[in-house]
């Protein structure tokens, strides 16, 4: 298992997933550029393997990480590490970061908000109903 380099970032969102021939539904809790927290009612063991897609909010098309390796297993939550991500994905999403992580920089000081490709939004609106 690959240490964690990067401070994961909570952002809650819709994901979709795919393990052992099993589609599913859950929520991104947390994630950076090499994984995230997800949470869902199927139970993914640890060790398994997946596809997924991450649903940014306020955006029509999901990211897509084509092998993510669960690495920890805890009842409904599940941490998983980005195995396999086409380049053209790992490119919109270090986007996505970066602008996110300039966007909590300013709201901690009390000003901007969060915006991406013309779309303003609050941070609040992470929270989106599965």
């Amino acid at each position: 298992m690959t240490p964690r380099y990067q401070k994961r970032l909570i952002i809650q969102c819709r994901a979709v997933f795919m393990f052992e021939s099993q589609g599913a539904d859950g929520r991104i809790l947390n994630f950076n550029g090499t994984g995230g927290l997800l949470q869902s009612p199927v139970h993914v063991p640890r060790a398994a393997y997946a596809a997924l897609k991450p649903f940014r909010p306020h955006l029509l098309s999901p990211l897509l990480v084509t092998l993510a390796a669960v690495r920890r297993a805890d009842g409904s939550q599940f941490g998983v590490e980005f195995i396999q991500i086409p380049e053209k994905e790992q490119h919109v999403m270090k986007q996505f970061l970066s602008r996110y992580t300039v966007y909590l920089a300013a709201d901690r000081q009390g000003r901007g908000r969060f915006s991406e490709a013309g779309q303003n939004w609050h941070l609040n609106s992470f929270h989106l109903a599965a």
